[in-house]
Formats: C-alpha cells, structure tokens, sequence
C-alpha cells in the first residue's frame, strides 16, 4: 500500500478547507488506496529511512540501472511510469507537499496527485512522490514550449479548477505564472508544478480580478 507519510509535513491547520490537520490527516489515510505497482509502494517506505539525499541519490541511480522504466529526467528528479521522484530541500518542496495534500481530494485536472513525502534523517533534505496522470510515455512539456497547440477545451479546464478553489475561498498565486504550467503531451492538460504559494481570497472583488487575469493569460477574453 502507498503511505503519505505525512507525519512528516508540518502540522498545518487547514482553514481554507474548513478542517483541522488531524482531520486532513484522517481523510488522507482514508483516501489512500491499494497500489497496483509494488515498486513505488516500496519507495514510498524506503524513503523514510534515508540519511541524506547523497544515500536517497545512490539508491534512485541503482534503480535506473537495473529496471528499463525507471528514468532520470533531470537533477534530481527521476521518472518511474506516471510516477515523479522529486528530491531537494525542505524549504524548496514542503509548502508544496502540504498544499498538494490539502487539495488531493479536489481532484482538479492541473494538480499532481501526491503519493508519499518525507523528510530526511539530516533534517534538511526530503523526498516528495507525485503522480500525474496519463503520463506513462511522456514527460509534461513546458507551456511556452507548447502554447500554439494547447487547445481551448485545456484552458477551459485550467479556469474550471480555479472556480473549484474559488468556491473554498483558496487563491492559488501560482496559477497566475505560465512559468509553472506545463503540458501533458498525451491529454493536452495543463499541469500546475508549483503549488506552494495558496492564500485566502480577500473578497469576491478578489476572485473577480484573479479569474479575469486567468482568463487573460489563457486567451479566453475576447
């Protein structure tokens, strides 16, 4: 079974979802079904017991060694199927872990689905398993690199999750930066890759700006 080790991710109280952490907690371990694909429910142990990202690197490079499907895509970021491995510090990927919890089940289109997080015995480093789907073949391309092709039915469904966030008063800043929007070549979805920066809207005058905005880096204000 996959685990989010969320033990692990700060203890943030989740008002913008109207729950307390131990309730986020609860309904996460609810939510967490039985995996298909033991490799990953293995790594999503394993990564607890890592000293430090030179023991996690070590073990991941073993991995693209000895099973074909197992990809290094960049740094320290490895591919595994629709699986993404991502290692780095704490101050670069908890805030994103925590938030991707939070909105897991929102089940939004431009949202990685979190598998497992879990920081590191130094206290320093972690390791963050999300899933994006539909991406057994493929790794998700940059917007710009994309833009020309990215349909209108994909940026429709880039403003539909944002109205979705908007009705649980949730702002997501980072959705306004095409610098974290990728393409997932196989749907033509849009994928948000940063989601650390959620705050709370101030008022409907608020959400009205940013839908606007959206809606106009999307090209859908004519």
């Amino acid at each position: 079974m996959i685990t989010y080790h969320i033990n692990n991710l700060s203890n943030k109280a989740s008002n913008r979802l109207g729950r307390t952490a131990k309730a986020v907690e609860q309904s996460v371990e609810n939510a967490v079904a039985d995996s298909q694909d033991r490799l990953i429910a293995g790594i999503s142990e394993k990564i607890q017991s890592f000293e430090s990202l030179k023991d996690s690197v070590s073990y991941f490079e073993r991995l693209v060694k000895e099973n074909p499907d197992f990809q290094k895509l960049s740094g320290n970021v490895y591919k595994y199927k629709d699986y993404f491995i991502n290692l780095g510090k704490r101050f670069n990927l908890t805030s994103h872990a925590i938030e991707l919890q939070e909105l897991r089940e929102l089940e939004l289109s431009s949202t990685p689905e979190i598998i497992a997080y879990s920081d590191l015995k130094n206290n320093t480093d972690c390791i963050l398993i999300t899933k994006i789907k539909d991406c057994f073949k493929s790794v998700p391309v940059p917007y710009r690199e994309m833009q020309k092709d990215v349909t209108v039915e994909a940026k429709r469904k880039l403003i539909e999750d944002f109205e979705v966030l908007a009705d649980r008063n949730i702002a997501a800043n980072t959705m306004l930066d095409k610098e974290n929007w990728y393409v997932v070549p196989e749907t033509g979805d849009i994928v948000i890759t940063d989601w650390s920066d959620c705050v709370s809207f101030g008022d409907e005058s608020a959400k009205a700006f940013f839908r606007n905005k959206l809606k106009d880096i999307c090209g859908l204000i004519y």
